[in-house]
């Protein structure tokens, strides 16, 4: 796990070694070990280093025999032994023991479809010296984060937006698209971030640029699912799930798991006990406990026989910690568990550098609730003439029922991409004080980006579709920075990119039976844990935001309140204003609050010039 970032002038003009080294140390965290750079040109690549495979000998960049192959990475090539041990037979040469190297070798032998081999997470900066090629390539699902940005004759490139924003050229502006992406779905959705020109490099796809062009392509995506053919063997599952943890096991350092107590984590861990005798678990929890799932982790633990540890984070934690979290994520937090993710990742770095978690399983196999409410609505629904269904809706019906009614009225796109949205968030994007695309158009172009348009399959098979190219990304954002921001590198097994073809490949009833979801899952994890940790009620990570931001003076709810926000804010102050007093009379929506306060804190801490200046930012 690393940092990388680097420069690439088209028009040939010389890169500076301080440019790098100014973008690279901006991420520090990423990488406390080792530093490298390389500049060339035209070109420059820069590194920071987390040791994890090859302590000793693993320092980047990395080259081939002849100098003509450089290469930074941040990442792990899971299945390098193998490939390494080929490479050696066909000739090459390596000086290390380290994945990275087998990256410069594979280049050599295939060019670009070299990512076809690889079994990882990965984010790739390759420079081409006889091509005079710089290429770029993000892990087919997203575990890795890399942004770019193409301004001119110049792109530039880092695993973290700060990293980008070091260069003069780029000041931190507003994207409008991506504010509203925010403001709608709580992460800015698609290739957009929250800085104008800042792009991300989507999940499965790579960049060229050589010759004065800037070329992004797809490499992967998941396959189509043939509704009503065979499918894939369910039964396959439980092996690959184990083979995928076996995998991720491979470390020269201490490595754990992240354990929540809930059957994804659970699961991960019973099947590293298959492989170690001596399993590390770390969970995290409130003060008070009732909200608390340590007591389900420490059953797990027990039953694993781990070595098991916790820890506990109070309110004054929390937001303690949320401004300085906004700075490392880059963009606002869209999830509150972040900072006991951080909390959890700080304290666990004592015992252990590499943690196992149970991420990405919901998205796979349909976990959330809302996928099933989403799944059943669409099934029923449909049996019910669409101009029937929209009559219905246009009644007005009171509470819950009227709600039912007006999703049920909604074509199958539109469902899915509602179940994703932010409980009022058109009244959210109406308060805003900058002009923001229209919703329709946005979304439009949205499907387009991800793929979404174009697939075939059920309903639950495009929902999860869209639901990996978007709340996952997400999800692994968080999952990457914060652990990042302590220097820990996290991997997920359920995301193997074969684990994940063959989940959706298999049909409906393998995911979805009756309310609950994961069934597939849950299925096989009974030969794993215990029946009542199998299928106990789903908790998720639960954080008491709402009872925390409601205690009297709570110093971020004042904040939205202050002279700054109401003056300065992105939102109109009185409606801000309005949605605080209505929270605070209990009948507003804390998800809702909390999007508006780490809008202002990310504002504040990148679009001020007190920010920039504490972020090391060009003003």
């Amino acid at each position: 796990m690393c940092g990388i970032c680097g420069r690439y002038n088209l028009d040939g003009r010389p890169v500076t070694a301080d440019e790098i080294v100014a973008m690279r140390d901006t991420m520090v965290h990423r990488g406390p070990d080792d530093q490298g750079i390389f500049v060339a040109g035209a070109v420059g690549l820069g590194h920071r280093r987390l040791s994890i495979i090859d302590l000793s000998g693993g320092h980047q960049p990395i080259s081939n025999e002849d100098g003509t192959i450089t290469v930074v990475f941040n990442g792990e090539i899971y299945n390098f032994a193998e490939i390494r041990a080929e490479l050696l037979a066909r000739g090459h040469t390596f000086t290390s023991r380290s994945d990275t190297e087998v990256i410069v070798h594979l280049y050599e032998e295939l060019g670009p479809d070299c990512l076809q081999r690889f079994i990882g997470m990965f984010a790739i900066a390759l420079w081409d010296a006889r091509r005079q090629r710089l290429f770029l390539a993000r892990d087919r699902l997203g575990v890795k984060p890399l942004y770019y940005a193409h301004r001119g004759d110049a792109l530039w490139f880092a695993s973290e937006i700060k990293g980008v924003l070091r260069a003069p050229e780029l000041p931190a502006e507003i994207d409008r698209q991506g504010l509203r992406r925010y403001l709608t779905y709580r992460f800015p959705y698609g290739e957009a971030t929250l800085f104008k020109d800042v792009r991300q490099l989507p999940p499965g796809h790579w960049l060229i640029a050589e010759q004065g062009r800037v070329t992004v392509r797809r490499y992967w995506d998941v396959p189509e699912r043939e509704v009503g053919a065979a499918g894939a063997d369910a039964g396959a599952f439980l092996p690959l799930l184990d083979d995928s943890v076996r995998l991720r096991m491979i470390s020269d350092v201490p490595i754990g798991s992240f354990l929540s107590g809930g059957v994804d984590s659970s699961a991960i861990t019973a099947l590293m006990a298959r492989h170690t005798d001596r399993v590390r678990t770390f969970s995290v929890g409130f003060i008070p406990d009732e909200e608390s799932e340590l007591g389900w982790a420490k059953r797990v633990a027990e039953h694993c026989r781990a070595q098991h540890h916790e820890f506990v984070l109070g309110s004054e934690d929390f937001f303690s910690l949320l401004q300085r979290l906004v700075w490392h994520n880059d963009e606002p937090l869209m999830f509150p568990a972040s900072i006991p993710l951080y909390l959890l990742s700080r304290e666990s770095k004592r015992e252990a550098t590499v943690m196992l978690g149970g991420e990405g399983a919901d998205e796979i196999l349909a976990g959330y609730g809302t996928d099933v409410r989403a799944y059943w609505l669409n099934r029923l629904s449909s049996a019910v003439p669409h101009g029937l269904r929209r009559a219905l809706a246009g009644l007005q019906l009171p509470g819950r029922l009227g709600s039912v009614a007006s999703r049920a009225a909604l074509t199958p796109s539109e469902l899915i991409l509602d179940s994703f949205r932010l409980a009022d968030s058109a009244q959210l994007i109406g308060a805003c004080r900058l002009q923001l695309p229209g919703a329709a158009a946005d979304d439009e172009d949205l499907q387009r980006e991800l793929g979404l348009g174009g697939r075939s399959g059920t309903f639950l098979d495009r929902l999860l579709y869209f639901q990996l190219k978007t709340y996952l990304v997400a999800l692994l954002m968080k999952q990457d920075k914060m652990s990042m921001a302590a220097s820990i590198e996290t991997r997920v097994p359920y995301l193997d990119h074969r684990l994940v073809s063959l989940a959706l490949s298999l049909p409906d009833r393998d995911k979805i039976r009756g309310r609950t979801g994961k069934h597939l899952l849950k299925r096989v994890s009974e030969q794993l844990l215990p029946r009542d940790v199998v299928y106990r009620r789903k908790q998720g990570f639960p954080v008491p935001i709402a009872r925390w931001m409601q205690a009297p003076g709570n110093p971020f709810v004042e904040l939205l309140l202050d002279a700054e926000t109401l003056r300065d804010g992105l939102l109109e102050a009185d409606w801000v204003k309005s949605r605080v007093a209505r929270f605070r009379a209990g009948a507003g929506n804390s998800m809702e609050l909390w999007a508006m306060l780490n809008l202002e804190l990310w504002r504040r801490e990148y679009l001020t010039a007190a920010g920039r200046q504490r972020a090391g930012m060009a003003a």
